[in-house]
């Protein structure tokens, strides 16, 4: 959940990470941060909101309901 927060986050910033995985992922455990790495792979978008959390619910498989709420909850 921390991690699609983080995700959500980030492409809400105006970025698009051209290889988002587990391993370019890394969560502590113990103050609960999640950062993505390997940020080189990050494009800057220049599209409307709508259009990257339509990206986001397509490079992460989720339904649109699913990324709305995640999109609220970030």
């Amino acid at each position: 959940s921390k991690v699609l927060r983080a995700a959500v986050a980030f492409h809400l910033a105006g970025f698009s990470h051209n290889d988002l995985r587990p391993a370019n992922v890394t969560a502590n455990a113990q103050s609960g941060q999640v950062a993505i790495i390997d940020t080189e792979l990050a494009d800057q978008i220049r599209t409307e909101r709508g259009e990257y959390e339509v990206e986001l619910v397509r490079k992460l498989g989720l339904t649109e309901d699913e990324a709305l709420l995640c999109v609220e909850q970030a």
